[in-house]
């Protein structure tokens, strides 16, 4: 009982910010109330949990990791707001796009499944890429190593930041995946060419990300 940590030290409950129920979790900012193989587990977005609740009645505390609430898939929401979650990784259906490893020589940009635990594709800020399959770099591995680092998400002119990189539409015709250091992963071609480092596509050589347009995330695209 330590009163300094109470819920109602602000009285007013606020305005609803990420707090919000799905099929599987409720999450409340950085924590999920998660039910998985029919136990509710506790855990923390940074991979630890806190607490498991079992089926037969007993309690199992943390701090551990597995069980974790933050694997499960984020679908839709039945009540509550998504509003003003900090999100490190963009999700599309089973799919993530997350900047990986934190520690590595090479800022990474990872595409991976999450029902199979396959990394598909690896872009990194030498201008190269590491095809899959491989299990590595995985954009949903938030606890380990080369899992998902810090990113912040921003919208631009038909574009989206993850820290360090953008995925921008750079012309009618091409979308590149570039480093701010200004080499290009990927460009992607409208007759479904697809092309490697080429800075005349990159999409920095405009730097200003522009004001949101066009550039959304839904739960399928």
């Amino acid at each position: 009982n330590i009163k300094e940590w109470s819920g109602y030290i602000d009285e007013d409950l606020g305005e609803p910010t990420c707090a919000y129920l799905t099929s599987k979790f409720l999450q409340l900012g950085d924590w999920r109330f998660g039910e998985i193989g029919g136990h509710l587990s506790i855990t923390h977005r940074d991979g630890k949990t806190a607490t498991i609740y079992v089926h037969d009645g007993t309690v199992h505390p943390g701090p551990r990791t597995d069980l974790n609430a933050w694997t499960l898939v984020d679908d839709e929401v039945l009540a509550g707001t998504k509003e003003g979650c900090h999100e490190d990784y963009l999700q599309i259906g089973d799919w993530g796009i997350a900047r990986t490893c934190e520690t590595c020589s090479f800022s990474r940009l990872s595409i991976s499944s999450q029902a199979h635990g396959q990394t598909s594709q690896v872009f990194r800020d030498d201008g190269t890429y590491q095809p899959g399959p491989s299990t590595d770099f995985n954009a949903f591995d938030l606890t380990g190593e080369q899992g998902v680092t810090r990113a912040s998400i921003v919208y631009g002119d038909k574009a989206v930041q993850i820290r360090d990189w953008r995925i921008r539409q750079v012309d009618s015709n091409h979308l590149s995946v570039t480093n701010e250091n200004g080499n290009v992963s990927r460009i992607y071609r409208s007759d479904g060419n697809v092309y490697g480092n080429s800075g005349g596509f990159g999409g920095y050589i405009i730097d200003d990300l522009g004001k949101p347009t066009c550039a959304y995330l839904t739960s399928s695209f």
